[in-house]
């Protein structure tokens, strides 16, 4: 094989592999995660929306988890498709609602900074190492933190 088209032929051999077989992979994630809750009923009937909320789900799992390698490996698999923006969007998602949760509970309060700091830091690891410090994530990770200090604000001016 000459050396100049090792490569192409190599990535056009992933994306076939992977981007055809992603659906089944994804499948076999969240029926490992998801199992108990809907047995052997196939996730391909699934809405789109649906498939995006189990995904989420999942995504939450590692996250919560700080699994860092699972978070690489997903990276990368999402990567070789053109997937990102789904990844993306679940970092997004997971932000705005684990912030809501510490923006929004007024038992703690006093600790609200001081836990948007610590959920801030561990969200920085994880950018940096499980997403490479991919400038669209942090783009993400910004406009997340945004939304929360924007309900913040508004929840000063129009308490509940």
């Amino acid at each position: 094989m000459d050396a100049s088209t090792r490569k192409p032929l190599i990535a056009t051999a992933e994306k076939q592999l992977l981007e055809r077989h992603i659906p089944a992979i994804l499948d076999k994630v969240l029926k490992t995660i998801f199992g108990f809750l809907f047995g052997k009923v196939s996730f391909a009937i699934f809405s789109p929306f649906l498939y995006f909320c189990l995904l989420l789900q999942g995504f939450t799992v590692l996250m919560d988890g700080n699994r860092i390698e699972d978070l690489q490996r997903m990276h990368s698999l999402f990567s070789r498709v053109n997937a990102l923006e789904s990844l993306k969007q679940a970092l997004s998602s997971y932000i705005r609602r684990t912030g809501q949760g510490i923006v929004m509970d007024e038992e703690k309060d006093k600790d609200m900074v001081s836990s948007l700091l610590e959920f801030k830091a561990s969200l920085d690891t994880i950018w940096e190492e499980s997403f490479f410090k991919n400038e669209a994530f942090s783009n993400s990770i910004k406009d997340a933190f945004e939304y929360l200090i924007n309900l913040r604000q508004v929840l000063c001016i129009f308490p509940l």
